[in-house]
């Protein structure tokens, strides 16, 4: 009888055991669900702060652009209200995760189109070149930080100084380089500034390690490269 006993005391235990093992499991399996929906939405959080941050800064300095033509041209103030409008409906209705790349690219030419109204044509090189890879799908609103930055602190004063920016798609790389010269007596944020700044937290959180920014003073000249790997992940083939 004491066999009967112990055995259905060792079978009540190991029961109870189990039992409680499997609820320590399913409340741990719960909280960590609960945990890594945290950090989806605290991400999704952060990018959308990041990226209000870059609407008014942007929209602010094109308005200062489009004002200075006001008094100068007043036609091509008017053309540049109808880039701004189109500049605006990308910003707006475009507001996706990813975007296609010539989406992207339009964006950035629209906007080089609005600047050259203000500075010239001759001013400004471009090299884009992403044959082949119009329908790859990347984050939006990346390239205009660099671009934007090139036009802002670039020395334009100077009408021998020209800005330089090319984009170029090879295999599954994406390359933005922008290269602008400042003026000597200019003091020149080796880090980039808020923009830069928020640049590199969007491609930590969107990207991780398979992108990058590199900023480069040398003498008087200021370079920005952004690269992106793009994989399956983000939606392409």
């Amino acid at each position: 009888m004491l066999t009967y006993v112990l055995r259905d005391a060792v079978m009540i235990v190991l029961t109870v055991s189990l039992a409680v093992a499997l609820w320590f499991t399913d409340r741990w399996l719960a909280l960590e669900r609960r945990r890594k929906d945290l950090v989806a939405e605290r991400r999704e959080s952060e990018l959308k702060n990041l990226k209000s941050q870059l609407n008014p800064h942007f929209l602010f300095n094109t308005l200062n652009s489009i004002y200075a033509l006001i008094e100068v041209s007043p036609d091509e103030a008017r053309d540049a209200v109808h880039r701004l409008s189109q500049l605006l409906r990308y910003v707006l209705y475009e507001d996706r995760d990813k975007v296609a790349l010539n989406r992207e690219v339009d964006f950035v030419r629209n906007y080089i189109l609005l600047m050259e109204l203000r500075l010239g044509s001759d001013r400004v090189e471009t090299d884009i070149d992403i044959a082949g890879h119009e329908d790859m799908m990347i984050a939006p609103l990346l390239f205009i930080v660099p671009v934007e930055n090139a036009f802002k602190h670039g020395n334009t004063a100077d009408r021998n100084d020209k800005i330089s920016i090319s984009v170029k798609a090879d295999g599954d790389k994406v390359v933005c380089r922008t290269v602008n010269r400042f003026r000597a007596d200019t003091v020149v944020d080796r880090g980039g500034g808020i923009g830069i700044a928020n640049l590199r937290r969007r491609l930590h959180l969107i990207y991780g390690d398979r992108a990058s920014l590199s900023t480069v003073v040398s003498d008087d000249t200021y370079t920005a490269t952004l690269t992106i790997q793009l994989t399956t992940d983000d939606g392409n083939d």
